[in-house]
């Protein structure tokens, strides 16, 4: 089941007891193949706006420094 408490969404097992003013909710039906579309807000699950959607960024692996460093030793010829 699903349960809003205090603002935050959680997945409990069905026969768990609610938590003091936890309130079971549905979940939309494309919640799971898209999180990141819905927000908790006022004890509810609702879509976010388009332009509260974040797109995430990979990770870089290397700062641009460490990038500058390691070209810097490629053309020296110490790597």
């Amino acid at each position: 089941m699903w349960v809003i408490h205090q603002d935050i969404l959680l997945s409990m097992p069905d026969t768990a007891p609610l938590p003091p003013n936890g309130k079971r909710v549905d979940l939309p039906d494309d919640f799971l193949a898209n999180p990141r579309a819905y927000k908790v807000e006022g004890g509810a699950i609702v879509k976010r706006a388009p332009t509260e959607i974040k797109t995430s960024k990979p990770t870089p692996m290397l700062t641009a420094d460490e990038v500058l460093r390691v070209r810097a030793a490629i053309e020296k010829g110490v790597i």
